[in-house]
């Protein structure tokens, strides 16, 4: 007699949540962007330039887009205390720092990054 601690029905079962796991992250990824950049936050101001981007949207019927034109752009930043905030010129979130934690913010919806001691 064969002991088995995982009847065939949970196997089955897990081999489905991995394959929709896999089909799910494949398709986020096919429409992230890649960018490659460089960064500055001064007092007064925020500037991005960006070295290179790829976006991929071929779920959404649109080809692959590079972009090696190397733009740079800046915005103001608005500091309080230990508080800093401003809208990157190329991301749409607007973003706050605040000690160790960033909260980004985009039509409505609020995500909070907080560093782990």
């Amino acid at each position: 007699m064969k002991r088995s601690y995982f009847p065939r029905q949970l196997w089955a079962l897990s081999g489905v949540l991995v394959g929709m796991v896999l089909l799910f992250a494949l398709s986020a990824s096919a429409q992230a962007p890649s960018i490659e950049g460089t960064y500055k936050l001064t007092a007064t101001e925020y500037s991005e330039t960006l070295l290179f981007s790829i976006f991929n949207d071929q779920i959404g019927g649109k080809d692959i887009v590079y972009d090696l034109s190397g733009k740079t752009q800046s915005v103001p930043v608005k500091m309080e205390g230990g508080r800093i905030e401003f809208k990157p010129p190329f991301d749409p979130p607007s973003l706050v720092f605040e000690g160790n934690k960033i909260t980004a913010t985009l039509d409505g919806r609020v995500d909070v990054w907080e560093k782990v001691q």
